[in-house]
């Protein structure tokens, strides 16, 4: 399970850091326009606010259901509660916003010039 949710994580450090190199110049110009980096912060993190909740109402169900028949299967399950999934996705989802929050971050103090003269 580790080795899974190390992969995970590996997969959105890579997506957040082509989105936010790609999306460079759009930084540039919104903070020229005025956008703080609290404006900044949320342009990113809308989206990925949205994934993680649309991921996680397709995910629950179907992982809740594979649990139940599973269970079927064996004599000895593990008998986990709703606060067990609560506590797995509050720390995952803990640990991806602070990957995400070290991106923006990087991406909200770039240098305009420098941003712009790279495009």
């Amino acid at each position: 399970a580790m080795v899974s949710i190390i992969i995970t994580l590996l997969g959105v450090y890579s997506s957040i850091t082509l989105d936010t190199e790609r999306r460079q110049k759009e930084v540039a110009v919104r903070k020229v326009n005025g956008a703080g980096i609290r404006h900044i912060i949320w342009l990113f993190a809308r989206l990925y606010i949205a994934l993680l909740v649309v991921t996680a109402i397709i995910s629950f169900p179907l992982v809740y259901m594979v649990l139940q028949w599973w269970k079927q299967i064996y004599t000895v399950f593990f008998n986990c509660g709703c606060w067990f999934w609560t506590g797995i996705f509050l720390s995952v989802a803990m640990v991806t916003a602070l990957t995400i929050w070290f991106r923006i971050m990087r991406i909200a103090r770039i240098n305009l010039v420098e941003s712009i003269k790279n495009e």
